[in-house]
């Protein structure tokens, strides 16, 4: 059996036995990392949302332009019928 830095590896397969603590961490950890991965991904949710109603606020805000002269329009053309 090899000795790395003064100390042995347990078990006659080092490879596997750090596998196998590996995926021991990795599933210990698993009820930290899952609310972590939820919030990250709210907050990603939450980004692109906000972004859409940015850009819808603009479209409108550009609309406007076109929008009112038509609506003027529109409301002399009823108030004369």
């Amino acid at each position: 059996m090899r000795n790395l830095f003064g100390c042995r590896w347990p078990g006659s397969r080092p490879g596997k036995t750090a596998k196998n603590d590996f995926l021991k961490l990795l599933k210990n950890a698993q009820h930290f990392c899952l609310p972590l991965a939820r919030q990250q991904a709210r907050e990603a949710w939450e980004k692109r949302l906000f972004k859409t109603f940015e850009k819808c606020a603009t479209f409108l805000k550009n609309a406007q332009i076109f929008c009112l002269p038509m609506a003027r329009q529109q409301a002399r053309e009823s108030c004369e019928k």
